[in-house]
């Protein structure tokens, strides 16, 4: 990596010195745009907490790192231990306590949140990785290697990043990979956006550089930053817009690099120091939450300070009035007087504790102080009284032991400084009761039926639909009471992704001793359709029956694996049309720009024209084929339980590239959005697709070219496209379908599978807006790609069609003659030879003067070189010819000329919907007779 003391460019140069500057002398203010700035409402010490069962010391409690939940909850990472935290302080839980249970320390040094909520923790060292989906106690370990680099991110896929100099590796799906920076580039921090993409601020420009996963860099921002003003960590918005901590303040910028506001806290009376361990962290609903590190703090500030709640807007101004007045005792006690108003018992302690400090000789404060201490006291109590008994329940009195003792000792305490408290006494008989009895092993249950197997599938959100109806699992069932039992099945749920447990089937009588096989079904709701990540999740399965006892539940739980919403399995190609995504603006912007900034490059009809146009479109990109290395179509296809990642078209959009199934469903998006009815296609280990040509199935004669092929399919034909050869145009692309549809079309191997039908089963999977960019085609590139296109099927079809049709004509005589004579010029006309169209019809009229046909569509040839008299002269021989024929009416009218002709005005057809494009599109054309 170049040195920035090397660069030629002075700016560079410039920037590059005020960097060192600053890392000498702290402190040099930024200039920002002060819009929108947020106000500080209040701010908290983890590290004094007293009414939580803390795994470790108080003392050692630093804030490293934040993030946040969908929820609103805020998680501090503070070394041994991670707390979640609520609005007003107080703790709902410690989400990584297993990890401190088991002897771990300092594990909580990075924090990261998915969109799906799962917690991801690294070691101070680095060296160690843990993810906690959201809601549960269980973590999974994910190993990597490398140092501890500068920066480090998780994106929403679940995919791990670090920043190492110049590199930046990527763990995904086990695959360890790296791309380096731009020459000349060099960066310390980097964070995640929307879609997988990784934001890199450069140093040396001051721009910040997106990236996809696999190293292209898909944007450049240039930003308004100060000279000197380094950013040391960002958080990437859903639109695109940035929260950055900096060297020196905290800032928003806009998607496009401008600065809306900046912090510093000199006007909430705030003093912090901004360094490498400072994190930020945004709610949904405009708090922000910034880590003090050195001072032990979390700060909350607010960007909508008019729209506090009541009781936040007291804390603010109580905060306030302590931060900027002299009467700190005062503020501390209105402070305390707010925070315990709104139930922040903890808040309210450490406010009142503050107080104390200048007024100790207040003697109603130091009651107020214990009795908010012994509140405090007997909430930790009981937590780890709660979390002794889960342990008792889950797996006996020695597991518990630990878990027991600590509980007991926390009661007993607060039983020697609250007194004699019924309350304290009895939650220690309960807790000291269900111990000894579990050391007894006295806690027995009554026979139940046996889970003899579980088999719970894999569940994808590209099936949320299918699963109504179609078993998400099973379970094995057998009766191993002495009588018989009724009305047996069980109800699936599983936290967060279900609302409600789904009913498995019903097994009406089950005798002793015999088995049966129990349907498990889920029903998903719209959380699941989010998930961009593989989440180990547990699901709660209630077994429910009858006995001559009476009704009974029993609940087990299972591990189940909830898929990322990328996720498909090959047993069904039609889950392919949940990724196919026409109504994504993204790609209705992309396909109608493509149909409308190119020249037609194919003929035959508008809707195989727009086809082509859109196939050589997405070729000057150029869309390249790559292979997917964690699962390669070709081996997962028709293997059994294996689990591909479909890229949704906008993303394969953004890339330029992906393997089969990326670019059938980008392609088939970009056709559907324009109304063009598209199919899947399957040969062994590979998928293409197929569009509506709109051509009657009659017209095949029009493509009967060697190494051209169709297919009928409704009365229609259909065009094969095979996506992977789209950089080489769209005449390639369907000669390499058409191949596979040669090699296999005979074998029982080919698959034809409409998107409209699919999309019954699987619906289109609903996406946010995006902010990757849609490259543009290159017009030289698009411009080879069309010409090329052109003439391989002017050489190949339309050449090769006409050499074989006039050698068969040059047979013929009579009826057959004027026939093929009128099909060999709708040939010459639908590739753009009207002269040559007119000289054959004409030909074809002067032996058969009575020949309809010819004459109606040298009327139609006529009127679209723009000669309406003679369109008119051809239209009235027709007349003269076939009295009274309701061909010649019809095509006078659809001419316009039918009132002239005495038969009634042009026929108009009003209808502007889109469902039948390709038919749509086709209306327009010049109509043609034949026979």
């Amino acid at each position: 990596m170049a040195s920035p003391l090397s660069h030629k460019d002075p700016r560079v140069l410039l920037r590059a010195l005020s960097l060192i500057i600053l890392c000498v002398v702290p402190g040099i203010p930024a200039a920002a745009a002060d819009v929108q700035k947020p106000v500080l409402v209040d701010s908290f010490s983890p590290a004094d907490l007293i009414g939580v069962d803390m795994p470790t010391y108080g003392a050692i409690v630093w804030p490293y790192g934040l993030a946040v939940k969908k929820d609103g909850t805020l998680l501090v990472a503070c070394g041994s231990v991670v707390f979640a935290f609520d609005r007003r302080w107080q703790v709902t839980g410690l989400p990584a306590k297993k990890l401190s249970d088991e002897g771990n320390s300092l594990f909580a040094h990075s924090i990261f949140m998915t969109q799906a909520d799962t917690m991801y923790l690294r070691s101070t060292d680095g060296s160690g990785l843990w993810a906690f989906p959201d809601g549960s106690a269980d973590y999974r370990r994910i190993r990597s290697e490398g140092q501890p680099g500068t920066a480090f991110g998780v994106l929403d896929d679940g995919s791990t990043f670090v920043l190492e100099g110049d590199t930046v590796r990527v763990w995904r799906d086990g695959v360890d990979s790296r791309f380096k920076l731009p020459e000349g580039s060099s960066a310390i921090s980097a964070g995640s956006g929307p879609d997988d993409t990784l934001w890199i601020p450069d140093l040396q420009s001051g721009a910040i550089l997106v990236f996809s996963a696999g190293g292209t860099e898909l944007r450049r921002i240039s930003t308004d930053l100060p000279l000197g003003t380094m950013i040391m960590k960002l958080r990437v918005r859903p639109d695109g817009s940035v929260l950055a901590v900096t060297n020196n303040s905290l800032r928003s910028l806009d998607a496009s690099g401008r600065t809306l506001w900046t912090w510093n806290g000199d006007d909430d009376g705030v003093s912090m120091m901004f360094s490498t361990f400072t994190d930020a962290a945004e709610t949904a609903d405009g708090f922000l939450y910034v880590n003090d590190f050195m001072g032990k703090r979390i700060l909350r500030l607010s960007t909508r300070a008019d729209a506090l709640p009541s009781d936040l807007r007291s804390i603010a101004g109580a905060t306030r009035k302590y931060r900027l007045s002299a009467d700190k005792a005062s503020a501390n006690l209105a402070l305390a007087d707010a925070y315990e108003a709104m139930g922040a018992v903890e808040a309210a302690r450490m406010a009142l504790s503050r107080y104390l400090d200048d007024r100790p000789a207040d003697a109603v404060a130091q009651d107020r102080k214990l009795r908010l201490e012994t509140t405090l006291l007997k909430a930790r109590a009981e937590a780890a009284g709660a979390a002794a008994l889960d342990l008792i329940d889950r797996f006996g009195a020695e597991t518990a032991r630990e878990a027991y003792g600590r509980a007991m000792r926390t009661w007993e305490a607060l039983l020697a400084s609250a007194g004699d408290d019924e309350a304290v006494k009895s939650s220690m008989k309960a807790l000291r009761d269900a111990f000894q009895a579990a050391e007894r092993g006295s806690l027995t249950t009554a026979p139940t039926p046996r889970v003899v197997a579980t088999e719970v599938a894999a569940l994808f959100p590209s099936l949320f639909r299918a699963y109504r109806t179609r078993a998400a699992g099973r379970v094995i069932l057998k009766n191993t009471l002495a009588e018989p039992i009724r009305n047996a099945r069980v109800d699936l749920f599983i936290r967060k992704y279900t609302d409600f447990p789904a009913e498995g089937s019903v097994v009406a009588r089950l005798a002793p001793g015999e088995e049966a096989s129990l349907d498990l079904f889920v029903i998903l709701n719209e959380a699941a359709l989010e998930v961009q990540e593989d989440l180990p999740l547990q699901a709660r399965l209630t077994l429910r029956y009858s006995d001559a006892r009476g009704d009974h539940a029993v609940e087990l739980s299972r591990p189940v694996t909830l898929y990322r919403r990328t996720a498909i399995s090959w047993d069904d190609t039609g889950k392919l049309a949940a990724f196919i995504t026409p109504n994504e603006e993204t790609v209705v912007q992309a396909a109608f720009d493509a149909i409308g900034a190119t020249t037609p490059s194919a003929p035959v009809s508008r809707t195989f024209a727009t086809a082509a146009r859109l196939c050589d479109s997405l070729g000057a990109l150029p869309l390249a084929y790559v292979k997917d290395p964690q699962s390669p179509l070709d081996a997962v296809l028709d293997a059994a339980g294996s689990v591909d990642t479909v890229r949704f078209p906008r993303t394969t959009l953004a890339y330029r590239g992906g393997d089969c199934d990326d670019t059938t469903a980008l392609l088939a998006s970009m056709l559907e959005a324009v109304g063009i009815p598209t199919a899947l296609m399957t040969s062994p280990g590979h998928v293409f697709l197929a569009f509506d040509s709109g051509e009657p199935a009659g017209n095949a004669w029009l493509f009967a070219a060697p190494g051209f092929r169709t297919m009928d399919h409704g009365g229609t034909l259909w065009i094969p496209v095979e996506t992977t050869v789209l950089s080489e145009g769209f005449a390639t692309a369907w000669k390499a379908a058409s191949s596979l549809v040669d090699r296999y079309g005979g074998s029982g191997q080919l698959e034809f599978l409409p998107v409209a039908a699919a999309r019954e089963t699987y619906p289109a999977l609903p996406l946010s807006p995006s902010i990757l960019p849609a490259p543009v085609p290159g017009a030289d590139r698009l411009a080879a790609n069309a010409r090329r296109s052109l003439a391989m099927l002017e050489t190949e079809l339309y050449k090769r069609a006409l050499t074989a049709m006039n050698s068969t004509r040059s047979a013929q005589s009579g009826a057959a003659w004027n026939r093929s004579g009128n099909q060999v010029a709708q040939l010459h006309t639908r590739f753009g030879y009207d002269e040559e169209a007119r000289a054959v019809l004409a030909e074809v009229t002067r032996k058969d003067p009575a020949y309809i046909p010819a004459l109606l569509n040298l009327a139609g040839l006529a009127h679209k070189a723009g000669n309406s008299a003679e369109s008119l002269a051809w239209l009235r021989r027709a007349a003269a010819m076939a009295p009274g024929s309701a061909a010649v009416v019809a095509f006078a009218r659809a001419l316009g000329h039918g009132e002239t002709l005495g038969f009634g005005p042009a026929i108009v057809d009003t209808r502007t919907d889109a469902g039948d494009g390709a038919r749509a599109a086709n209306r327009a054309n010049l109509p043609w007779a034949d026979d």
